[in-house]
């Protein structure tokens, strides 16, 4: 009994981590999100006036798509991590294993 006290006790300790975890990273995803809103309001040539110059303008949203692609790249990159995190490590390496397969099979389709 005193087994199985001790069993419950930890996994409430992992969960508490966890959720720490979860907690800590949607606070960075937060302040990511903060962090672009504000770049965005600097962004002195974006405003009306300066869009008459055709060229900049597209340079500067091709540079604001960029970054939006990037920082959705690293969203997703925590969110996967978060969720892989929360599996047993088994899982993740016959996930890791299937993947693996899947990509093979596709490059030998495609070749």
């Amino acid at each position: 009994m005193a087994a199985a006290a001790a069993a419950a006790a930890d996994g409430g300790g992992v969960d508490a981590a966890y959720r720490q975890q979860q907690l800590l990273l949607q606070q960075e995803l937060q302040q990511q999100q903060q962090q672009l809103q504000q770049q965005q309001q600097l962004l002195l040539w974006s405003s009306e006036p300066f869009r008459v110059y055709p060229m900049l303008d597209a340079l500067i949203q091709q540079q604001q798509q960029q970054q939006q692609q990037q920082q959705q790249q690293q969203q997703q990159q925590q969110l996967l991590l978060l969720l892989l995190e929360g599996f047993d490590a088994k899982y993740v390496s016959l996930f890791a294993v299937v993947s693996a397969g899947v990509l093979c099979v596709a490059a030998a389709a495609v070749i």
